[in-house]
């Protein structure tokens, strides 16, 4: 048991040692994975705005689920 203790308390002083660095790329890749899906919220409000054509009563309501669900998204990541 002694062994055990002695084990995690080298783990959690290597963890607090490495935390710092790994925050701090962590919070880089979501702030890109959020300005990543807000650009792709944009490009899709382009098509939904500009399309026109034959498939224009099929697609136009596509854009606005799609839309939708970027937003969930989106919302749900800025509210962590």
């Amino acid at each position: 048991m002694v062994e055990l203790k002695k084990e995690a308390v080298k783990d959690v002083t290597t963890l607090s040692k490495t935390a710092p660095v790994a925050l701090a790329k962590t919070k880089e890749v979501l702030n890109q994975a959020v300005a990543d899906l807000y650009v792709a919220h944009i490009a899709l409000h382009q098509v939904h705005w500009y399309m026109r054509g034959r498939g224009f009563l099929v697609w136009h309501p596509k854009m606005d689920e799609y839309m939708d669900s970027l937003m969930v998204i989106l919302t749900k990541s800025v509210n962590v």
